[in-house]
């Protein structure tokens, strides 16, 4: 049997591979977190019981729904993608699925004060602090977040808009089904 020799990779070469792994990596990143409404933030949440917090985080993320509804005319929503929870020592983080619009909120600037206008009315129903107007973040997505006892309201928009409403929750993680 004849053979070709093998032969290891040219150190050129390894290195481009390391450049596109980490490359494609780091692009994931944003898009992991964004679409996948994993962002946790740098605030520590406060964990709740989950049965006054998941549907209280039912009650957010329909009142924000219909407050972007309200500023913006009615918009057509999905929930395409039920998401994991994530049990932890003080407790689960329990996103609910988020609901996507292909409509693009906060395109035109004139748009931004009515989006953080429109989250902020839906958070002070439920006790939490206003909504900062949604800015630029990594990926060029448009964000913003609010985050109180047992929830977190996020909103992103880049081509579509998402809106996503996490459950802190003490224990276990609780049934999300509807």
């Amino acid at each position: 049997m004849d053979r070709e020799p093998v032969t290891a990779p040219s150190p050129a070469h390894s290195t481009r591979r390391r450049a596109l792994a980490l490359g494609a990596g780091l692009l994931a990143l944003p898009f992991a977190g964004a679409l996948a409404g994993c962002d946790r933030g740098t605030d520590d949440p406060t964990f709740a019981d989950p049965s006054t917090a998941v549907p209280a985080a039912r009650a957010l993320l329909d009142d924000a729904q219909a407050a972007l509804d309200d500023a913006f005319g009615p918009l057509t929503w999905e929930e395409p993608v039920a998401l994991s929870c994530e049990e932890g020592s003080d407790g689960s983080i329990a996103p609910l699925p988020p609901r996507v619009t292909d409509t693009y909120l906060g395109k035109d600037a004139a748009d931004i004060p009515r989006i953080a206008e429109a989250l902020t009315a839906a958070l002070a129903k439920h006790g939490l602090p206003p909504a900062p107007a949604p800015e630029g973040s990594d990926g060029g997505w448009l964000v913003t977040s609010s985050q109180g006892p047992g929830l977190r309201l996020e909103f992103r928009a880049k081509g579509t808009t998402e809106l996503a409403v996490t459950a802190f929750v003490t224990g276990g993680c609780p049934d999300l089904a509807g």
